[in-house]
């Protein structure tokens, strides 16, 4: 909260992570990519784009600016969705990392993130039960989620182009699940 309150550029604060065993040992520490703090949107935007190590993405789990939040439809029942929020979040400020590890983060065999995260449709069908029936095309999803909240930003247009560029080198990424989705 203090740095949100010391710097009103920034409008996420989080902290470091720490991974633990089931018995509380040091597994290893980790944290966001750098390039959340710069700022340029577009720079924010992609970052947060960019394949995480850890199934979880750790700023949803810091301090928000309020005001900022309000901009945003929040965070929506698709999966991926966190991903969703926090990149329009991007595009709203700054976030910043604090160097301590204050997030635990237990690895154990029962643990769904690694699952979940690397199948869009396990993912939709284990946090959307009651609409697993539904067609979902979970990847395809975000592709809209994301392109809407570049439309709807405050920026530019040479950082929106930006921004639409960095969605487009996801979706490269994403292309095996995307076919899946339509498959």
């Amino acid at each position: 909260i203090r740095t949100l309150d010391r710097d009103p550029s920034i409008v996420l604060a989080y902290t470091r992570a720490l991974t633990i065993d089931s018995q509380g040992n040091r597994l290893r520490e980790w944290g966001a990519p750098q390039e959340l703090g710069s700022s340029k949107p577009a720079l924010r935007f992609g970052a947060g784009l960019l394949p995480s190590k850890d199934p979880i993405p750790l700023p949803i789990f810091g301090v928000m600016r309020s005001a900022a939040l309000r901009k945003t439809p929040l965070q929506a029942g698709f999966a991926g969705c966190d991903l969703a929020l926090l990149s329009e979040f991007s595009l709203h400020g700054r976030f910043h990392e604090i160097s301590e590890a204050l997030f635990l983060q237990r690895e154990h065999g029962e643990r769904a993130g690694h699952q979940l995260s690397r199948d869009p449709h396990m993912a939709s069908s284990f946090w959307m039960a009651e609409q697993a029936n539904n067609l979902e095309l979970p990847s395809w999803r975000n592709v809209s989620a994301l392109r809407h909240a570049v439309s709807k930003s405050p920026l530019g247009i040479c950082d929106r182009l930006r921004c639409h560029r960095e969605i487009l080198v996801w979706m490269n990424r994403q292309r095996n699940d995307l076919l899946s989705d339509l498959i």
